[in-house]
């Protein structure tokens, strides 16, 4: 547990479950005996949703040279995606070195 706005941050794991949205809730209790319940009408988060569905994509390459599919130094090559959901791409390596570019 972690002190969080004066209030602790509990955590636990997911185990088999199955894709799709997810429902809990949460009793609290105070010092004085004093328990609510936390449910989908009376807090702000009670549900999330289990992804372990791998994204799909494809991939195209264009380059600024008039050739499109050839490139050379000083032509900016363009990596274009289409995921089959929101991606984020963590590291792009051209023959095994790493670049670095914008979106």
């Amino acid at each position: 547990n972690a002190e969080y706005m004066g209030g602790s941050v509990n955590s636990g794991t997911v185990l088999n479950l199955e894709d799709g949205q997810v429902l809990f809730s949460l009793q609290i209790q105070d010092l004085a005996s004093n328990t609510v319940r936390l449910t989908q009408s009376t807090a702000s988060i009670c549900s999330f949703r289990i992804d372990q569905t791998l994204p799909t994509a494809r991939v195209q390459l264009v380059s600024s040279n008039p050739s499109r599919t050839l490139a050379k130094s000083g032509d900016t090559v363009y990596i274009y995606i289409n995921a089959s959901e929101q991606i984020t791409v963590s590291s792009i390596s051209i023959n095994t070195h790493q670049i670095s570019g914008s979106s």
